[in-house]
């Protein structure tokens, strides 16, 4: 990350190499973010459920992970007539990052549903 303190993700101007390194570190916190509500709502499950639901939700997110990897290397592989262009890496970056993001808002609303029963 020798380029970090160089970059200003909030400005960037037209430079690939800058969008990708960003779009990683976007990426990053939100995979960071994810862990912490998974974590979270473990807790949850512990406490009000049995350990079979706890496997069935532990499946289920590691189902969830295998289809975003999945999903995201189509839009990687779309881009395989662009050689070792930058383009490839961002829009692969920003796939995970998104559904990364709706991830948190399902598990939020996921556990909050298990809370209140």
């Amino acid at each position: 990350m020798n380029h970090q303190g160089k970059i200003h993700c909030g400005n960037l101007s037209n430079d690939n190499l800058s969008e990708r390194v960003c779009a990683n570190l976007a990426f990053q916190k939100s995979d960071s973010l994810l862990i912490i509500t998974y974590d979270s709502l473990l807790k949850v499950v512990k406490t009000y459920h049995s350990d079979n639901f706890k496997l069935k939700l532990e499946k289920m997110q590691q189902n969830w992970r295998k289809m975003r990897d999945s999903h995201c290397g189509i839009i990687y592989d779309s881009y395989e007539n662009c050689g070792a262009c930058h383009s490839r890496s961002i829009a692969y970056l920003n796939c995970l990052k998104e559904l990364t993001d709706n991830r948190i808002k399902e598990l939020k609303k996921l556990k909050l549903n298990i809370s209140e029963e």
